[in-house]
């Protein structure tokens, strides 16, 4: 696929967006190991900008919608609410595609779930493993690898993606592995006209997995699609808990934000036993 412009999330997001790289894989959701370690992992999406040949009206419920793009015809889902006139450019944020190294979904219930202010919508609630756009349900969902369940539709302008948990980040070694629970993911993106989209497309985690204290940084380094956002500002916030939320943004320098430092604000240097409760990546121009 080709493109410049996530998941995710991560998704993912983390989405991406958005899970074995904060939550745990291979089975790893189900425990909480390697307390006092660090969870070491990369990831990151490449989307793909396509166009539609007719108009697509807008429906209450999500439908499928063929785009054409570079690598031929894609079929993927767009969110409720959204249209798309003749010949308009859109973001396809790919399938089978971890938008974290070691994501997956995780059986661990130490959190809840928070919506960050860095977060335009405010989602309602959703149940573990869906994904919603702008506080809407798109009937995607993570799949145990920590991707997708099928290619999500961007339309040009703002959008939050939120990816329900809990997940797991699993990092460390064979002989010590360790996990980072995170409850939520929340991408706050921008779809150029284009169809080009600031989702990045490269991630470096270094963080303490669950009960692990904050080592030496960086912590976190974002990648995002140069040309199109070389410059501007990409944001981080962990809420921990609900009296803990360390927030940090950063200027771009071409594409890259790195975040460092980020357990000196919390008080204390190390990460509740039960993980962290929202992970949120944003993109502002």
């Amino acid at each position: 696929m080709v493109s410049r412009g996530f998941s995710f999330y991560g998704l993912v997001l983390a989405a991406a967006i958005v899970s074995g790289a904060i939550v745990g894989c291979g089975g790893g959701g189900n425990s909480v190991q390697g307390q006092g370690g660090t969870v070491n992992t990369t990831g990151g999406v490449t989307t793909t900008p396509g166009t539609t040949t007719t108009t697509v009206s807008s429906s209450p419920q999500p439908q499928q919608v063929t785009i054409t793009t570079s690598n031929g015809p894609i079929t993927g889902t767009l969110p409720a609410g959204e249209s798309i006139p003749a010949g308009t450019s859109v973001a396809l944020i790919p399938s089978g595609t971890p938008f974290i190294q070691g994501l997956s979904l995780s059986s661990f219930n130490g959190h809840g779930t928070h919506v960050t202010p860095a977060s335009k919508a405010k989602p309602q609630g959703g149940t573990q493993g869906q994904i919603w756009v702008d506080g809407v349900n798109t009937g995607l969902t993570v799949d145990s690898d920590g991707s997708i369940s099928g290619y999500l539709i961007l339309t040009a302008g703002q959008h939050t993606i939120t990816a329900y948990g809990p997940f797991a980040i699993t990092g460390g070694s064979v002989f010590h592995p360790t996990q980072l629970t995170v409850g939520q993911f929340n991408f706050g993106v921008v779809v150029l006209a284009d169809g080009n989209v600031s989702v990045p497309v490269g991630l470096k985690l270094n963080l303490p997995s669950n009960g692990g204290s904050w080592a030496h940084g960086p912590h976190v380094t974002t990648t995002y699609p140069t040309p199109d956002f070389a410059t501007g500002s990409g944001s981080l916030t962990i809420v921990v808990d609900s009296s803990k939320t360390i927030f940090q943004s950063k200027a771009l320098s071409s594409g890259v934000a790195t975040f460092d430092s980020l357990g000196i604000s919390l008080g204390t240097h190390t990460i509740p036993v039960g993980g962290v409760d929202t992970v949120t990546f944003n993109y502002s121009q």
